[in-house]
């Protein structure tokens, strides 16, 4: 068994010696796809180009637009290299028209789209004015309260 497995090894260190391998190229410069400036995907896609241009040969820059329907088309495309996109918007973009958050999808189905990085989940809380008469969660049955957030 032991003959066996120095046989195997021998071959394939024969095999990664003797196979000639290219290196694919860095790009000089990627373009990070995000929501408008001043908006939270905005600021991180900024930290995420200063990392990656400050630890990598990579030149990256932020590039903004109204929102994720309008630069997911250029993932597909290739005419956009990444983009930070909250989980909703992904799963909307990434299993098409039959599913909804709200009864929409306003985004075009993109399966070749993947997930790179998963970030820290975003946390919200619900807040009221001080002098609201709702104090708990329970309270909020039977109000009328947003479901959407254009921005």
């Amino acid at each position: 068994m032991r003959r066996g497995f120095m046989t195997s090894l021998i071959e394939i260190l024969f095999l990664v010696v003797t196979t000639s391998t290219h290196a694919q190229q860095l790009p000089k410069s990627v373009n990070l796809g995000s929501n408008p400036p001043g908006s939270l995907f905005h600021a991180l896609a900024s930290g995420l180009a200063k990392a990656i241009s400050d630890a990598a040969s990579i030149q990256a820059q932020v590039q903004p637009y109204a929102g994720t329907s309008t630069f997911v088309p250029l993932l597909d495309s290739g005419d956009l290299g990444f983009g930070v996109v909250n989980a909703v918007d992904m799963g909307m973009v990434y299993r098409g028209a039959s599913y909804k958050v709200g009864g929409k999808n306003p985004f075009p189905h993109v399966t070749s789209s993947r997930v790179i990085m998963r970030g820290s989940p975003l946390r919200s809380s619900f807040v009221v004015r001080k002098d609201a008469p709702i104090k708990t969660l329970a309270d909020v049955k039977g109000k009328r309260v947003t479901g959407e957030y254009p921005k």
